[in-house]
């Protein structure tokens, strides 16, 4: 069988990521992840993982390079990324918001399965 060209071999690939993620945050946090969700675009293309928790709930964003993880209960919104923008934080591309604020990211981890796992912790220990 032929391997997938174009966007159907990125989405197996984005696909593969979030089953992945999903299987380690439902290890890592089973007292905090209550459910996931992989969220499809038209067309059945993976477009984010959703990770329900007790308090709120995390839209994880991924491709080849760019991530993006964003968590939102009732009152706070705090995003990872690494868009390149703020390239004055030492962190520079990643960084982390906290409603309007932009500060330097506490993730150390350097792939992104690592990442969300220390997103999970940083939420716990200072939002929940």
């Amino acid at each position: 069988m032929a391997e997938p060209q174009g966007e159907d071999r990125d989405s197996r690939t984005v696909l593969e990521r979030y089953i992945e993620l999903e299987r380690s945050v439902e290890e890592e946090f089973p007292d905090l992840v209550e459910s996931t969700s992989i969220e499809r675009s038209p067309g059945d293309t993976p477009r984010n993982l959703r990770i329900f928790l007790s308090e709120g709930f995390i839209d994880v964003f991924v491709s080849e390079d760019i991530y993006s993880f964003h968590w939102q209960d009732g009152e706070d919104i705090v995003r990872f990324d690494n868009s390149p923008h703020h390239e004055d934080l030492d962190t520079f591309p990643d960084h982390l918001h906290v409603g309007d604020e932009v500060k330097e990211t506490p993730l150390d981890s350097g792939n992104v399965s690592d990442k969300i796992l220390d997103a999970l912790n940083y939420i716990e220990n200072n939002f929940l």
